[in-house]
Formats: C-alpha cells, structure tokens, sequence
C-alpha cells in the first residue's frame, strides 16, 4: 500500500511541475525564487558559452604541460639547492683543511729528470736561478 502511495504521490508532483512550469511559460514571469532562478540560468548560459566556444583538448593539453612545468621548475629548483648546500659545506671544509693541516706540507721536490728540449731546460735553470737568488733579473739588450 505504501509503494502505492509513493508512486500517486510522484506522479501528482510531476503533474503539479509540469503545470506550474506551462503556466510560468504563458504568463512569461516566474512566480517562485526569481533571483535564484535567474541566476542559475546565467551560470548555465556561461557553461553553455564556454563549452561551444572553447576548445577543451587544447584547454587540457595547455594545462597539463603548464602543470608538468611548474613541477619540473620546482624539481629543478629543489636539486640546484642541495647542490648550493654541497657547494657551500665543500668550499668551507677546504678553506679549512690548508690551515688544519699546514705541518704535513711536504717540501716541494725538483724534477730529478732534465727536459730533452734544450730550450725549455735553459728556461728552467732560469727560473731556479731567478728563485735562488731573489733578486731581480738583469736586463739583456
């Protein structure tokens, strides 16, 4: 009995719908909610708009790429940061280990193996010279 109730019932609103909405239609003004109801049809007249008026693959590809390049920017980003923070810890730790360190400097070693190229052994005795004796060189003319 109860699901015959139900069904009479949503039959008559159905009915009772239509009817106010045809007299709505010939009277051309709307009687319930007119605010609401007009602003409702504007967002769908916006929907309607955009849907015939816009092309959503490419809306969808421009968004999808503008996303991947936001989130590769921000991966990039992120790795030259830690790369930055390596740099830094790096350059500190060797600023320090030059002083840290300076008794177990060994002393420099000469090359016991003269050059075969005259030219560049003349340079070398030269320079050792020029080291030894800490004086500035003679002018040649």
């Amino acid at each position: 009995m109860i699901y015959l109730f139900t069904e009479i019932g949503s039959i008559v609103l159905f009915t009772g719908f239509f009817a106010f909405f045809s007299y709505e239609q010939r009277i051309k003004k709307r009687i319930i909610l007119n605010k609401t109801r007009e602003e409702f049809d504007r967002k769908i007249e916006k929907i309607v708009y955009l849907y015939h008026h816009i092309d959503l693959l490419e809306f969808l590809r421009d968004t999808v790429q503008l996303f991947f390049e936001r989130l590769l920017h921000t991966i990039v980003h992120s790795a030259l940061m830690i790369v930055r923070f390596f740099e830094r810890h790096l350059t500190h730790i060797m600023r320090i280990l030059p002083e840290k360190f300076a008794f177990y400097k060994m002393p420099s070693v000469k090359s016991s193996t003269p050059s075969k190229s005259p030219f560049v052994q003349s340079i070398t005795d030269y320079k050792r010279q020029l080291r030894d004796k800490q004086e500035p060189p003679k002018q040649i003319l």
